[in-house]
């Protein structure tokens, strides 16, 4: 168990980089490559201002090194319109090391809807990035679990906020909520094991409320509401 955190150093990024000045930068996932030296980050941009979301990589001493291809379909201004504050949010490296996987956090609206309350077809998509080619190759779809409290306000939301490849396309995800209303308890936090080897690559399929697709199956492995001090 820790007990302690120290931060000992600070990195500032080269944010006026041609790469990245001209960029909403709403950083979300963070990952160290020990091969290559560097970070990786995700951003969820801005939706409602036009600002794409990213996936990039800096050097130990924050300066911009290179940027991965975002698929069309999850950028601000498609037509398969994002939802703003629910894009790129979870990253991983893959089981192979060869590429990183990164999780939307809500479903494109032409996808689905948000979670509700009562249990829905609210498929978020978890794209795999080659690390050589910066591109992506393959893309699974992920539905997530319900609203688990009511909210006692106006607002409520359910979405993916990390993931790890723990075997190939076997994965830990983590779904955070909130229902507005309940004070400091108002988060749940449920950890889930997933497979992805059944479940359709959906690169290249643009609507997944019309097209078929075969999700990723998964389980609830930990709930947090189970620690009797949460």
């Amino acid at each position: 168990m820790f007990d302690t955190i120290a931060i000992t150093d600070v990195i500032l990024l080269e944010k006026q980089n041609d790469a990245l000045k001209d960029e909403h930068l709403d950083l979300e996932g963070i990952l160290f490559d020990a091969e290559a030296g560097n970070f990786l980050l995700t951003s969820e941009g801005n939706i409602k201002k036009g600002k794409d979301p990213m996936v990039f990589t800096v050097s130990e001493d924050g300066k911009f090194s290179d940027s991965y291809a975002v698929p069309e379909n999850l950028l601000a201004k498609s037509n398969k319109n994002p939802r703003n504050n629910g894009t790129f949010e979870g990253l991983a490296a893959s089981h192979d090391g060869k590429g990183i996987w990164v999780a939307m956090e809500l479903p494109l609206e032409t996808d689905g809807p948000k979670a509700k309350l009562y249990p829905t077809k609210s498929p978020v998509r978890i794209t795999y990035f080659d690390k050589k080619t910066g591109k992506a190759t393959k893309q699974f779809p992920y539905r997530l679990d319900r609203i688990a409290k009511i909210p006692w306000l106006y607002f409520a939301v359910n979405g993916v906020t990390d993931l790890l490849e723990y075997a190939p396309d076997k994965f830990l995800i983590l779904e955070r909520g909130f229902a507005s209303g309940h004070g400091q308890k108002g988060n749940t936090i449920r950890i889930f094991d997933v497979d992805a080897s059944l479940a359709t690559n959906t690169l290249d399929i643009n609507n997944l409320r019309v097209s078929f697709n075969n999700p990723a199956s998964k389980k609830l492995l930990y709930d947090f509401k189970w620690q009797k001090d949460y």
